[in-house]
């Protein structure tokens, strides 16, 4: 009968150090495939920060655009009506000519 208590204990002990065993499989499992996500936020977080500065630098050139945008819409509404004043003074004066000189944009 002693062999017989021996003989469970020894497989409750084998029973517990293998379900022991799979359990660290298992949490090596859940760490590695933590540390693969924790991995892919990371670089999911950098890419955003990224995308986030690129697109601070756009906005800036843009504001930068449609100010120099607004200075050409100015030296061209100065061109025209210089040009209508031209063609105001040939057309009036005939043959008479004049130098006109243009500032540089």
């Amino acid at each position: 009968m002693v062999w017989f208590l021996i003989l469970v204990a020894l497989g409750l002990i084998g029973f517990l150090v293998e379900m022991w065993l799979s359990y660290q499989k298992q949490a090596d499992e859940l760490l590695k495939q933590q540390e693969a996500a924790r991995r892919q936020i990371e670089e999911h977080h950098q890419a955003i920060e990224k995308l986030e500065k690129r697109s601070g630098e756009v906005r800036t050139h843009l504001v930068e655009l449609g100010s120099e945008q607004d200075d050409l819409k100015e030296k061209l509404v100065k061109f025209q009506s210089e040009l209508a004043e031209l063609e105001e003074q040939r057309n009036g004066h005939g043959s008479t000519r004049q130098s006109v000189q243009l500032d540089e944009l």
